[in-house]
């Protein structure tokens, strides 16, 4: 799956890759478009507790990094 990079002046590809692989995930540089991006390979059986664990390094790292972090919209009707 492909994610688009965060949009702020402190985020870092690298610096991002390692926080979020010291927390157990392992991330990819996207290069299939001309947008910064970054993979999560989806391969294998994760499970609904591995990729709650996915997010949650996700959102940790990029908290450590000073970048914020804002809850998904509502889409209940």
């Amino acid at each position: 799956m492909t994610f688009h990079a965060a949009a702020s002046p402190r985020y870092e590809f690298k610096a991002f890759y390692n926080a979020v692989k010291q927390r157990g995930y392992i991330l990819y540089p996207g290069k299939l478009t001309t947008v910064e991006t970054f993979r999560v390979g989806c391969m294998g059986q994760l499970g609904a507790r591995g990729m709650a664990g996915a997010v949650e390094a996700v959102r940790d790292a990029l908290q450590e990094m000073g970048i914020e972090v804002r809850e998904p919209e509502s889409s209940a009707a």
